[in-house]
């Protein structure tokens, strides 16, 4: 199946669950957080192994990071906690089903916990 039907077939699913819904990147994969150095929210053993994908990833230019001025650049997606409690502040009910639309989010169920428990109806792409 092609990306386009792919992504019609989920629209539709989505569709008919009679509601509206948020299709949410969170922009919290493995990669991204190793690449742009930020490691809010994440254990020692997490942030350790992110620098030393980003140290070992030849293609990656900047090694050094600092995950602090990263984030107080903006530079660093908001965590999914993060996002639950921005979205319940711009008034989306707990109700709202939320889709998302990502890869494989780094840290698991764990780090999707609170963003799940504002909003219970999460549905996770099993891409």
């Amino acid at each position: 199946m092609h990306d386009y039907e792919t992504s019609q077939k989920l629209a539709e699913r989505l569709r008919s669950r009679k509601g509206k819904y948020i299709a949410l990147h969170l922009r919290y994969e493995k990669d991204m957080l190793s690449f742009t150095g930020c490691t809010c929210g994440l254990t020692e053993a997490e942030s350790e192994e992110l620098r030393i994908m980003r140290e070992s990833t030849s293609h990656w230019k900047v090694k050094k990071i600092n995950s602090t001025e990263q984030r107080n650049e903006g530079s660093c997606p908001l965590t999914p906690k993060e996002v639950g409690i921005f979205l319940r502040a711009l008034g989306y009910p707990s109700s709202t089903l939320i889709y998302i639309a990502a890869g494989e989010i780094y840290g698991g169920s764990n780090q999707l916990l609170e963003l799940a428990s504002r909003f219970p109806n999460l549905i996770l792409n099993s891409c």
